[in-house]
């Protein structure tokens, strides 16, 4: 990073060659006595970024290629500028006094935590109506199998619920007050949250407070049906949004170009072929590991959602990755510990890979639709066009239900006909055996037996 001296009217500007070389000059001087100077900084990074973004619109795949790695350099110039003016007025370099009085810190590693379920104190309840909670917490969890994430939001929906009921009834509600509800007590509050609740969240409310209530009537704690009386909102159909073979394999093969080691983008190439050459969910991907690392083809066992397990084929392409990223990987990986590390040696979080799909869809102009799990559907999808079993699928997938399998059968016009020329007996008959039209229009003239 060097400094060219340079006129007040050119301060927005900034001298930075995206396409040849990776010199970043400052048009304005660092100080940390100035106020104003990291947010001209920070004016002219965004600035360059725009004009990144503008350009990166071109089809050109490598130019596209060469100016995400001259964001990544501006990027890395904006913290070298911030460093740099924190070590003193108009100096470049932290000074050694300064570096002395100021140690360096170790960095500070933050643990991934997965949520808790809230405790009985939030909830707005009598004794006998906390018990049942716990109770029900209990069988979600252990019988159930609900995953950590399920059951915060099952929490929150009741807390919620208790406290409505505790402004609606005027005191605090128990197993009794439950059982004495009508479904226009249900009904306020829906109504209560319908403002800042969608669909998807309404139908979670109404499916958390029959489950909770059929626990309580299975168990003879409290019976009440009205819940049952109120109706599910109506749900829009989505269909999932898969890539193109072309596209999920230009993802596959861009992965290493966004990073700035080399074993990063052989480890997030491997996380993107088992997605997609597998089938698997992100979490499943990343819950891998290191003993069940698939380095040869065969059959792989996954544990999905609520511990249930499932065996998958592996191709020769996919365990080829894996063993490219076994190689490269820097790190010590112990046989119990996860097959994929981030840069810190601590276990790769999801949102990482997201970050990493995000850059990658950014380079390839893919739409937004392109995400982790894009890559599980594009397996689904393209099994199913090339002919593959619906039954099979959902084994492949670990879906509970043949109704969840069943969104990929849109399937496009082509293959609708090309079953329909190879199943329908009348599809491929030949010319001299078609019916003739004008003998359809007049009986008479058609011979005796012939139909």
């Amino acid at each position: 990073m060097s400094a060219a001296p340079r006129q007040p009217d050119e301060l927005t500007a900034f001298d930075f060659d995206v396409i040849g070389r990776g010199e970043v000059h400052l048009p304005i001087p660092v100080s940390a006595e100035n106020p104003r100077t990291m947010r001209r900084v920070a004016r002219v990074i965004d600035a360059l970024g725009k004009d990144l973004c503008a350009l990166a619109e071109r089809d050109d795949l490598a130019l596209r290629s060469k100016l995400f790695e001259a964001r990544t350099r501006a990027r890395q110039a904006t913290w070298d500028l911030r460093k740099i003016a924190k070590g003193g007025a108009g100096t470049r370099q932290p000074t050694a006094s300064a570096t002395a009085e100021k140690p360096k810190r170790a960095r500070k590693r933050r643990l991934v935590r997965t949520p808790e379920p809230l405790s009985l104190e939030h909830f707005t309840a009598a004794d006998d109506l906390r018990a049942a909670i716990a109770d029900w917490y209990a069988w979600l969890a252990h019988e159930r199998r609900y995953s950590p994430h399920t059951l915060a939001a099952y929490g929150r929906d009741l807390a919620a619920f208790l406290s409505f009921l505790m402004d609606h009834l005027d005191r605090v509600p128990s197993l009794a007050d439950l059982e004495a509800l009508a479904p226009r007590d249900f009904r306020a509050h829906l109504v209560r949250v319908s403002n800042r609740l969608g669909t998807a969240s309404r139908a979670r409310l109404l499916a958390v407070l029959r489950n909770f209530f059929r626990f309580l009537a299975r168990r003879g704690l409290a019976h009440n049906a009205s819940v049952a009386a109120l109706r599910m909102p109506k749900m829009p159909q989505h269909v999932p949004k898969a890539l193109d073979a072309e596209d999920a394999l230009a993802v596959l093969n861009s992965m290493s170009t966004i990073t700035h080691s080399s074993w990063l983008g052989v480890r997030d190439a491997a996380i993107v072929a088992l997605m997609y050459g597998c089938g698997l969910r992100i979490a499943e991907v990343l819950g891998l590991t290191r003993a069940e690392a698939p380095t040869k083809p065969g059959m792989l066992t996954v544990t999905g959602k609520g511990d249930k397990e499932r065996m998958v084929p592996v191709l020769p392409a996919v365990a080829e990755r894996v063993c490219e990223y076994l190689a490269a990987c820097p790190r010590r990986l112990v046989p119990s510990g996860p097959l994929f590390v981030s840069q810190w040696d601590m276990p790769l979080t999801t949102r990482t890979v997201q970050r990493r799909i995000v850059k990658v869809r950014a380079l390839l102009g893919l739409p937004e639709t392109a995400t982790p799990h894009a890559l599980r559907h594009s397996f689904a999808t393209h099994l199913l066009n090339a002919g593959g079993d619906l039954r099979a699928i959902q084994e492949l997938l670990g879906h509970a239900s043949l109704s969840t399998t069943q969104r990929y059968t849109t399937v496009d016009a082509e293959r609708i006909l090309a079953v329909y020329e190879a199943a329908h007996p009348r599809a491929r008959m030949p010319a001299a055996e078609q019916p003739n039209p004008a003998q359809a229009l007049n009986p008479a003239s058609t011979p005796r037996g012939v139909p």
